[in-house]
């Protein structure tokens, strides 16, 4: 079973998307806590496939926090999800691939589709991981965005 960790500090976000992820038959790390992310990370004995973060969140930025996270793991994939513009995204220097961000409110089956298709990521920081994330979702039929 592959393995993602849920970095989303809105409450009702993360909840949505871990339940649409352990429906597509993932196994999902999600601290109710940015804080808790380390602790969880470090801990996890499994291999962990894809980071799933927020790009903008209090006391990380999410390309930060996949800088530390793939500096332990260099397999990991990274997906990022943000609800601000790509102007705002670029102002506070989060250049990110098209191929690994998610806009937000998005479907669950945008989430799917992303999720399963081609999660990449690469630029400043060190942080690239070009290879697909391999897990097959299956797309649920709700499509309401949240």
């Amino acid at each position: 079973m592959e393995s993602i960790l849920l970095v989303e500090d809105d409450a009702m976000v993360r909840d949505l998307a871990e339940s649409i992820l352990s429906n597509c038959g993932y196994s999902v790390l999600a601290p109710g806590q940015v804080q808790e992310v380390g602790s969880m990370y470090r801990k996890y004995p499994g291999r962990i496939d894809l980071l799933l973060t927020d790009v903008v969140m209090p006391g990380i930025s999410g390309r930060e926090l996949a800088r530390q996270m793939t500096a332990l793991r260099p397999d990991m994939k990274v997906l990022y999800i943000s609800g601000y513009t790509d102007n705002a995204i670029v102002a506070r220097d989060c250049s990110i691939p098209e191929s690994g961000f998610l806009q937000k409110p998005f479907t669950p089956a945008a989430l799917a589709a992303k999720g399963s298709g081609s999660a990449r990521s690469s630029g400043k920081g060190g942080v690239n991981n070009s290879a697909s994330f391999g897990g097959k979702m299956k797309i649920p039929t709700k499509t309401r965005p949240f």
